[in-house]
């Protein structure tokens, strides 16, 4: 929506974020990359969070004048153009929109769904396998298949699939407890050709935990100094698979 104070601007909807007294920090889902913003940035960015219908420049350095103490000593104008210089990074970033804003092409949103039916058939195909006790193997159809949305629909097709991908309705009868599903991620992983990240291992293990019953969430964590990111699994907020004290140095940004 636009109007005399110029467009109005709001977060986008595949964004994740994380703010403390440091700042904050965004991870764009559609992008698959993270941002930082400190001080003025992380203030702008807690009312943009706040208006989720959408705010205009001049509302927003408005409340910076008046809510902020560092803002209402400087002059108006140096205020506006700091903003100014943010929300512009901030929509060449993917990371705000407007009424103007870009939309996914029709290229992108074909190969999100071609993700999504290869996620169908992927699943079949592991449920076979899971039902002739094969588990390991399962679970390194599973790698095959992430390195292929990895490579072909990237970071927001991996995203929208995890999200959707379903919990069996009752535990498999299969004689294999967490720790072992855990463990035949593990042996997949070893039998894969290429390195296993942790954004990989996290989403196989998601995956075949959910097709075994299990409430598994998917977390993405980020440690600031020295920056780093990492990936993790949780059934019943009790970390999978992982260092137990991973909470401790990873704070959660996002959870699928």
């Amino acid at each position: 929506m636009t109007n005399s104070d110029g467009p109005s601007y709001r977060v986008a909807s595949d964004v994740c974020f994380s703010t403390d007294a440091e700042g904050t920090i965004i991870l764009d889902v559609q992008g698959g990359k993270f941002h930082s913003l400190i001080q003025g940035g992380s203030k702008a960015w807690s009312i943009l969070t706040a208006h989720r219908q959408g705010i205009t420049q001049k509302e927003l350095v408005d409340q910076l004048m008046v809510h902020d103490e560092e803002c209402a000593q400087e002059p108006r104008d140096k205020v506006d153009s700091a903003i100014q210089r943010i929300l512009q990074q901030l929509m060449r970033d993917g990371l705000l929109t407007t009424d103007q804003s870009y939309n996914r092409s029709t290229l992108e949103t074909l190969k999100c769904r071609l993700c999504e039916a290869g996620a169908t058939a992927v699943r079949h195909t592991s449920n076979t396998l899971i039902r002739f006790r094969s588990v390991p193997a399962a679970a390194f159809i599973e790698f095959v298949f992430y390195e292929v949305i990895r490579r072909f629909g990237g970071f927001y097709a991996r995203h929208k699939i995890i999200r959707q991908w379903p919990i069996a309705n009752a535990r498999r009868n299969d004689d294999i407890d967490l720790p072992g599903l855990c463990e035949a991620v593990h042996t997949a992983a070893v039998w894969y050709p290429k390195q296993t990240l942790c954004l990989q291992k996290a989403s196989v293990t998601t995956s075949l935990l959910r097709q075994h019953g299990f409430q598994a969430d998917m977390k993405i964590g980020v440690r600031k100094q020295p920056f780093h990111a990492h990936a993790w699994v949780e059934v019943d907020g009790q970390v999978v698979g992982d260092h137990q004290n991973v909470r401790k140095y990873f704070k959660e940004i996002a959870s699928w």
